[in-house]
């Protein structure tokens, strides 16, 4: 060993170690503010330090990478492997349960388990469940999706799925639940479930639930304001009605059994609905300002009856947002309903390079209040701009402030209907041109993928040029 290396070793053994003098209620309070693996690892300091972890963490995470090791995230197994499967649960239950036995919080704010787990593990999944709650837990996230893990594996098959046990929240004292997410399991009330009391928000994601489940926790859960469900098995029906209920949010994507709806609750600020067919009745829905409609295809009509049927049932909504790979003007209806109240509307979709966008300007025209524009454009192809540009007659849009083009490329439409706007939007602010594509993925979330390859500095620049001559004085161009 050299000596320079030697002088160092020394130096830090002579250092004192003032982080063991401060008393434990400091060092818990640092201790909360490391991951769970970190802290757990600070028992081999000392004796001193061997269970402090074990009374100051108030966030139980058990997943793969905290339980078990490895890369995160990582998919590192092969569904053929059932003996590897079986043994590595084995492992992740066991350590669990090793960590529970010298576990001595008095209070747990979130318990969370990521693993793929099913109903062998039922009793420990149940045990582990009924002591957060004995320790009045406020937050359940339970993952035992096989998702993470294994390529192209569609997960467990429903009769080998973990059943939820919602009877465990309901004994004892009144439980302290406020946040619950299920992901890859069954959810089945039991006839005299008499709710979560302290619920606010419930999300499901690939979760078997059954016929009446959602009727049944609604009217249960008085609380309630926040309801997801995604990629959910459903019955065809769904009912969300209720003079009584708190619920603020409803997030319905991507429950394919689902054909129809109906909804009546007058706290309801926000709808968020992705699906194949929509056949919404609203009833008493005076607070719904914010409307996401998202149709892949628009083979049953969704578009029509959001562009028709939506403004008359929400006479007060501020922000909708429709997505359809598909939404051309041949598919938009002659007579659209007059949003009274609409200030920000989003468009995503994709457009084919050859077709005439400028059917948008029936649908601003139906929006009198509008302020914020969003387009967000899909996959298309490039083409040249010709020389002429199609000017239409005007149709002044008094209220509209600021626009947003998403995946734009330059194309001859896209230039057409960006002047024509420049043109109509005579209290516009600023208009934002930006290559990079959005899609939406629920929950207000939009994924941003990389610019088409063909968008290049070249094109950037001849964009600039056809779009400069056209901004007036006191709009704010941007082109990204």
């Amino acid at each position: 060993m050299g000596k320079r290396k030697q002088r160092r070793i020394n130096k830090f053994r002579n250092k004192k170690d003032r982080i063991s003098e401060l008393p434990d209620s400091i060092i818990c309070s640092i201790l909360l503010l490391l991951t769970m693996k970190d802290a757990v690892k600070t028992s081999i300091l000392s004796r001193r330090w061997r269970f402090l972890w074990a009374s100051s963490l108030s966030n139980l995470n058990f997943d793969l990478y905290t339980m078990l090791g490895g890369r995160q995230p990582e998919r590192r197994y092969d569904k053929k492997d059932k003996e590897l499967l079986q043994h590595e649960t084995g492992r992740f239950v066991r350590r669990v349960e090793k960590l529970f036995m010298v576990y001595q919080g008095v209070e747990v704010k979130s318990f969370r388990v990521s693993f793929f787990l099913g109903r062998r593990s039922d009793n420990d999944i149940n045990r582990w469940i009924s002591s957060a709650v004995k320790m009045r837990v406020e937050k359940i996230d339970l993952n035992l999706s096989y998702k993470p893990y294994f390529f192209g594996y569609p997960g467990l098959p429903v009769d080998e799925q973990y059943i939820f046990p919602d009877w465990l929240l309901s004994q004892g004292r009144s439980s302290g639940l406020k946040h619950l997410r299920l992901e890859a399991c069954i959810l089945r009330p039991v006839p005299d479930f008499s709710g979560f009391n302290s619920l606010i928000t419930l999300a499901l994601e690939d979760v078997n639930v059954a016929e009446g489940c959602v009727e049944c926790l609604l009217s249960n859960c008085l609380l309630l304001e926040g309801l997801s469900m995604t990629k959910c098995m459903l019955s065809t029906k769904l009912s969300v009605i209720g003079a009584s209920l708190h619920l603020k949010y409803l997030n319905i994507l991507c429950c394919h059994d689902l054909e129809k709806i109906e909804i009546s609750a007058s706290n309801l600020i926000s709808f968020n609905y992705i699906g194949d067919i929509l056949r919404v009745a609203f009833g008493s829905a005076t607070k719904l300002i914010k409307v996401h409609i998202g149709i892949p295809c628009n083979i049953w009509g969704g578009i029509n009856y959001a562009l028709t049927g939506l403004a008359n049932d929400l006479p007060l909504l501020e922000t909708l947002s429709l997505c359809s790979w598909d939404i051309e003007g041949k598919i938009i209806p002659a007579s659209i309903s007059t949003f009274n109240n609409l200030k920000q509307l989003n468009l995503a979709f994709s457009p084919s390079r050859h077709v005439d966008l400028l059917w948008i300007a029936s649908i601003l025209k139906a929006s009198p209040f509008l302020q914020k524009l969003r387009l967000l454009m899909g996959l298309s192809k490039l083409n040249q701009v010709r020389s002429v540009i199609r000017r239409p007659s005007k149709c002044p849009h008094n209220q509209l402030k600021e626009i947003e083009f998403s995946g734009f490329l330059g194309n001859q439409n896209e230039i057409e209907l960006a002047i024509y706007l420049l043109d109509n939007a005579i209290a516009l602010e600023r208009m934002v041109i930006d290559p990079l594509r959005k899609f939406y993925r629920g929950g207000d979330k939009w994924n941003v993928i990389g610019a088409h390859v063909e968008w290049a500095k070249t094109r950037q620049e001849r964009v600039r040029e056809w779009l400069c001559k056209e901004v007036p004085p006191n709009v704010q161009l941007e082109i990204r």
